[in-house]
């Protein structure tokens, strides 16, 4: 990458950002191998464009796993997809929800990554997330469920169509292990093994 914006050789206005994440209180060099080079701009393709690569989301996860930063998952689905998780959306699953606390009650959903880093694989047309992670689910200030998952796994066929949308299918999607010796929850008729 330059190290600096700069205007190209065929007059196209640059600029490159290293995407690395480190934890502020570990700041160690990332055990992912160095990301791979790739020119910055596609010819082929429009004015304003966008690349993310495995190194930076691996790294982002390297670094909270490192800090045990809770993310609020409930906030980050609403703020970047307008979507509310929600007693009545999780219902389909664990219907307790619904009984205990009725429909369309907000639940805050919150997760640590743990055990070991979680990561990506992304490849042409084809992106793998790999998870280890604390949940906690919340309804009104009141703990609904905790579990914790191994190996969690989606994989997706992603791409782009003429207009620039991204596009996708989920061909695999699982939480993976729940550890029943952490598991609790104040719903009742659910346990590790009915998830």
């Amino acid at each position: 990458m330059a190290t600096n914006a700069q205007v190209t050789d065929k007059s196209y206005f640059e600029m490159a950002v290293n995407g690395t994440f480190y934890n502020q209180n570990h700041t160690v060099a990332s055990k992912y191998p160095a990301p791979v080079a790739f020119d910055v701009r596609n010819p082929a393709g429009r004015a304003l464009q966008f690349h993310l690569t495995e190194w930076t989301i691996n790294t982002a996860l390297e670094a909270n796993y490192d800090g045990k930063l809770p993310q609020n998952i409930t906030y980050i689905l609403e703020k970047l997809f307008n979507f509310n998780l929600n007693t009545t959306f999780f219902g389909t699953v664990i219907p307790q929800l619904i009984e205990k606390y009725g429909e369309n009650k907000t639940v805050e959903l919150s997760a640590i990554l743990i055990d070991k880093p979680s990561y990506v694989v992304m490849k042409p047309g084809y992106v793998e997330g790999n998870g280890w992670l604390a949940v906690t689910g919340t309804v009104g200030g009141s703990e609904a469920f905790y579990g914790e998952f191994s190996n969690g796994k989606v994989v997706a066929n992603v791409g782009t169509n003429s207009t620039g949308a991204v596009l996708g299918e989920i061909n695999t999607l699982s939480i993976g292990t729940i550890l029943a010796s952490t598991f609790r929850t104040a719903l009742p008729d659910v346990t590790a093994a009915s998830l």
